[in-house]
């Protein structure tokens, strides 16, 4: 197997990605088809459109008005009927119902990681911020990630000062409405009673984390594991728990970051979380190819 071939027909087909006009071949079909029953004035530019300046402007990290400075640039060699204004594309954008999940493989069974990272507000005062020595503030995304085809099945947005435990079980009956969750891997933050007990009375085994000093009481799962850690040492046990298939979630994030940048580039809520799951969905098609 040729991996060097491999990674690049991965990076061409990623850059095809990035800038395919494939919208230009469809373009009247698609206007007449959102336009359908559209009570009001009808949209100009077709959805697919609105998607490609997306990508362009999230994986660059520029600007609507840059966007359009590109499209205008390309139409001098690319037939692209007319070319949208600033405020056009950030309302289109706004109003798109992206779906993360569009992408995802789909298998009878699954196990599932979780984890979460934080993801700064970029326009928050950052110099008076590092003068007076203050935490920049920052959204948490959540994500469980499917440890065979590497995709976030499930996501939540929360401020910062929500635990990671909180959003498990959100996250793992998301998971479960696209397929049966088996397993669920996660790493010490969620090693809570309780969220071992939801796991076993949900059919999902769960590959938690156990913190160094845990002690066993009862005959719980988790004490049952505690125990053999305790027995064995917490090296053995981790390798003999399998938990390094918690892996693919922190490779998630990895691309997430590395593609995306780890900050917001809108500045309301609401925005926040159409940035956020177009990025997702992003992030999901780029495992894919």
């Amino acid at each position: 197997m040729n991996h060097k071939k491999e990674a690049t027909d991965k990076y061409i087909q990623e850059g095809y990605l990035y800038f395919s006009f494939d919208f230009l071949q469809d373009w009247n079909n698609e206007l007449e088809k959102i336009n359908q029953n559209k009570n009001g004035r009808h949209f100009e530019y077709p959805d697919s459109m609105i998607k490609c300046c997306s990508r362009i402007k999230f994986v660059f990290q520029t600007g609507w008005r840059q966007v359009v400075g590109i499209l205008s640039s390309l139409k001098k060699w690319i037939p692209i009927p007319r070319i949208p204004k600033k405020s056009q594309l950030s309302n289109r954008f706004n109003q798109l119902d992206f779906d993360y999940q569009e992408t995802i493989i789909l298998k009878e069974k699954q196990n599932v990681a979780l984890d979460s990272s934080g993801i700064k507000l970029r326009f928050s005062g950052q110099w008076v911020r590092e003068k007076h020595n203050e935490k920049k503030p920052f959204l948490k995304l959540h994500v469980a990630v499917n440890t065979k085809t590497n995709q976030a099945i499930a996501m939540e947005l929360t401020e910062d000062s929500v635990s990671d435990v909180s959003q498990a079980k959100k996250l793992l009956k998301k998971s479960q409405k696209i397929s049966k969750v088996e397993k669920g891997f996660m790493d010490g933050a969620y090693d809570k009673k309780e969220l071992w007990s939801w796991c076993e009375q949900n059919k999902i085994v769960p590959f938690i984390r156990l913190r160094k000093n845990a002690r066993p009481h009862g005959l719980s799962l988790r004490a049952v594991q505690a125990k053999r850690m305790n027995r064995i040492g917490f090296d053995k046990w981790f390798k003999e728990r399998g938990m390094g298939e918690r892996e693919p979630v922190e490779c998630w994030y990895s691309v997430f970051k590395r593609r995306f940048g780890e900050f917001f580039m809108c500045r309301k809520e609401k925005n926040m979380i159409q940035e956020i799951k177009f990025k997702t969905m992003m992030c999901n098609q780029l495992i894919l190819n």
